[in-house]
């Protein structure tokens, strides 16, 4: 029952998101306490293929000239290796996007080459 209120149900929809937004907010909070590193919470963004997205944490780290983006993850676990498979699930997809991403652009450069 907790799975379909927590994570499936429309109704519970808000609570979730709540949930994430105080998690989101206490990680960048900590986070700020380093006075080396600008913390931006809630970035919209566009990524490579257009789509809008909205970054939930970037930390910036001028003296390193390096940068992160955060994205945690609120999620009802069922058993001990849920966040093991949804890591490898999001790992993936990322590597489908790239794929799919590649296989695009490979298209663009054959009709450019009949051009």
């Amino acid at each position: 029952m907790f799975p379909h209120v927590l994570s499936f149900c429309h109704h519970g929809e808000l609570l979730r998101i709540n949930r994430h937004n105080k998690v989101r907010s206490l990680i960048a909070s900590s986070i700020r306490q380093n006075a080396s590193y600008e913390v931006y919470e809630e970035v919209g963004c566009v990524s490579s293929d257009g789509s809008t997205r909205r970054a939930d944490i970037i930390i910036i780290d001028r003296q390193k000239d390096k940068g992160v983006i955060l994205d945690p993850t609120i999620r009802f676990e069922m058993h001990e290796q849920q966040p093991q498979e949804y890591s490898e699930r999001k790992i993936l997809k990322k590597k489908k996007k790239k794929k799919k991403k590649k296989s695009g652009n490979e298209q663009q450069l054959a009709i450019r080459r009949k051009q």
